[in-house]
């Protein structure tokens, strides 16, 4: 399951919440363009969509870049870290 996979990546499901909206839950996403994987952070409050761009990843395995896009969601102050 997706979100199964995002906890794990993140570190637990606590460290998915968005540090500005605690009631918000925020997922990874990854995209390819021009040959590099790029990150990103979603999430939904009060209807509206909302998006950080985290960067470049590059990591051997999708489990891996999610993981690296999550520690630098985290250093970046935008999830819990909790």
């Amino acid at each position: 399951m997706l979100s199964d996979e995002q906890d794990a990546a993140a570190g637990g499901r606590e460290r998915r919440i968005i540090a500005e909206d605690a009631r918000a839950l925020g997922r990874v996403v990854l995209q390819v363009k021009y040959n590099r994987i790029y990150a990103e952070l979603r999430w939904q409050s009060n209807n509206d969509r909302h998006s950080r761009y985290l960067g470049h990843v590059a990591a051997r395995s999708r489990t891996e870049n999610l993981a690296a896009a999550w520690q630098i969601a985290k250093a970046r102050g935008l999830v819990s870290s909790e």
